[in-house]
């Protein structure tokens, strides 16, 4: 687990703001919680470790459009994996049909207990 988060920091040690970097690094803290618990269901191989290795070949290579677009799917698919944890299928409300939009409702979203 420290590994992942030596990898993450280490992909923006070079940023100039120590305030983006405290913040990033207390985004990373909060979310970590839910990225251990969605851990529990994995039901797939470990994608990390290859999602990883192409990030960093591509911030080695100072591919930066490539990198950024790796660590986004990266992160997406993380997300999703927790979502899918705390939110087992079955439990995602959808938005009625005609909507705006077609995402997922989240109970508390649909409880109004939102901010």
């Amino acid at each position: 687990m420290r590994e992942n988060r030596r990898f993450h920091m280490a992909l923006i040690a070079q940023c100039p703001s120590r305030w983006q970097l405290h913040f990033i690094s207390t985004l990373y803290d909060q979310s970590e919680r839910f990225r251990r618990l969605s851990l529990i269901n994995l039901r797939e191989g470990p994608n990390e470790v290859v999602e990883h290795e192409l990030i960093m070949e591509a911030a080695f290579r100072r591919d930066e459009e490539a990198a950024c677009e790796l660590l986004r799917a990266h992160i997406e698919h993380s997300n999703s994996r927790v979502i899918e944890t705390v939110f087992p299928q079955g439990t995602v409300a959808k938005e009625p049909t005609g909507s705006s939009t077609d995402q997922p409702v989240y109970p508390l979203y649909k409880k109004g207990l939102s901010t």
